[in-house]
């Protein structure tokens, strides 16, 4: 017989318990966890999980005391402590944190203890081969992260702006794989953003050098042929033969523009030529919107009319 965590739903599950048992399976199942001790009496306890493609976002509320051991995590993971308290503590730093924290856990090989207290939190856990990928580790390092709080509380402002993004249009995105993509790949690039790291920003000499316009003109023929699946930015610099500081390079220097922003020109096409020949009754604005990408009506929408002029929903209802 599956437990209620193994009969979860494939892109949601949110499980709601006071029986102890059932609420550290699931906690024990969804965190890995090898050894749990609670104490307090015990309230319900909840834990949610959306699923992005190579993201989650949880929100977990334990209103008691447990302490946990768990291996390895393997994901990054990044979130806020909305209520309570909790630490962190690997075999290399120690931390504690409390209501309105942010947080980094960002070792995905080591072991760590975990305390909480009462605590009520958001957290994204997003897969390192998409951090790498943001980052552009091309030389085989895999990214570092070199402290567990943000840069600035500006920074911090941001990402906890852009986790509260992925959160509103999880649900739509679910459904749809380009959706899914683009709000992974924000979140990961929010978090390389708000938190210390060894990653390198700067183009080098080489690709200054590499950055000419037969590598733009092989992007974007990539692009223009594979905008309707989910293409990242190493697949971009893989198709034009240079690395993606190279191919950001190109892209600024000859259309002063991004590769990202070049994709999302051609896709909003896509979603116009759509609007365009869809039968009336059939389809929706947000549909063809999910469909190829773009998270947030009103945002498309704006989008939208500053290339054509017009709403959507104007082309799609206009016969």
């Amino acid at each position: 017989m599956a437990t209620p965590w193994e009969a979860r739903m494939p892109h949601r599950f949110v499980l709601e318990s006071a029986d102890p048992d059932v609420a550290y399976e699931a906690i024990r199942a969804a965190y890995r966890t090898a050894r749990i001790a609670a104490s307090g009496p015990h309230r319900r306890i909840r834990v949610a999980q959306q699923v992005l493609g190579a993201t989650e976002l949880h929100r977990v509320s334990f209103p008691l005391y447990f302490h946990a051991t768990a291996p390895p995590l393997g994901m990054l993971v990044v979130g806020r402590v909305r209520a309570g308290t909790m630490t962190y503590r690997d075999h290399r730093r120690s931390d504690r944190y409390v209501t309105g924290d942010l947080y980094l856990l960002g070792d995905p090989g080591c072991e760590y203890d975990t305390a909480v207290y009462a605590v009520d939190a958001a957290f994204a856990r997003i897969d390192y081969r998409l951090i790498n990928q943001i980052a552009e580790a091309e030389s085989g390092t895999p990214v570092r992260f070199t402290g567990s709080r943000p840069i600035s509380a500006a920074l911090g402002r941001r990402w906890s702006h852009t986790f509260d993004f992925a959160r509103r249009n999880a649900g739509t995105a679910a459904g749809a794989p380009l959706l899914a993509d683009s709000v992974s790949r924000v979140l990961a690039a929010a978090a390389l953003s708000a938190f210390p790291s060894n990653v390198l920003v700067d183009p080098t000499i080489e690709d200054r050098h590499d950055a000419h316009p037969a590598a733009l003109r092989r992007a974007i023929a990539y692009i223009e042929s594979g905008a309707h699946l989910t293409i990242s930015l190493a697949d971009i610099a893989d198709a034009a033969h240079v690395s993606m500081r190279a191919l950001r390079l190109a892209f600024r220097r000859h259309l002063d523009t991004t590769p990202v922003a070049y994709l999302r020109r051609v896709r909003l096409a896509h979603a116009h030529r759509d609007l365009f020949h869809a039968a009336p009754g059939t389809v929706g604005v947000a549909e063809i919107a999910a469909r190829w990408g773009f998270a947030g009506l009103g945002r498309f929408t704006d989008r939208y009319h500053a290339a054509y002029g017009c709403t959507p929903g104007h082309t799609l209802h206009r016969r």
